[in-house]
């Protein structure tokens, strides 16, 4: 089954489902943005722990910090 954003993606030819899909919510945005650069500075386990402590998901938090091709862009 094809979801609805895969859809938009192949339908418009985006690269990618980011480029369709806006963060909505700034400051987790923000707090997110943060912990990536925590981990370039202190290490992935400290932004784990920051992010977590934040309230964002360790679904979330890991996906981010595992996955930097996927990242939409900072703001």
């Amino acid at each position: 089954m094809v979801s609805t954003q895969d859809k938009i993606v192949h339908e418009n030819g985006y690269g990618n489902v980011r480029d369709v899909v806006q963060r909505r919510d700034e400051s987790m945005a923000r707090t997110v943005d943060r912990g990536i650069g925590l981990q370039k500075t202190v290490g992935t386990m400290c932004a784990m722990e920051y992010l977590h402590s934040e309230g964002i998901s360790h679904l979330i938090a890991q996906r981010v910090l595992s996955q930097p091709l996927k990242r939409r862009n900072l703001i």
